[in-house]
């Protein structure tokens, strides 16, 4: 089966920006997550490297 999607301006992303945290950080973060069911830093970098297209 192949899936078609439709791209509009509005849903299309950049890659997310993780250079605003180290490795370690980044790491400390998803284990908060998995373990501590804590994701709210790990959402907070990917919300903050996000950035929409222009195209």
């Amino acid at each position: 089966m192949i899936l078609k999607y439709q791209f509009t301006k509005s849903n299309i992303y950049y890659p997310i920006d993780y250079s605003k945290v180290s490795a370690k950080e980044y790491i400390q973060f998803l284990i908060d997550c998995v373990i501590l069911a804590d994701c709210s830093k790990l959402e907070n970098i990917i919300s903050n490297g996000l950035k929409k297209a222009t195209k």
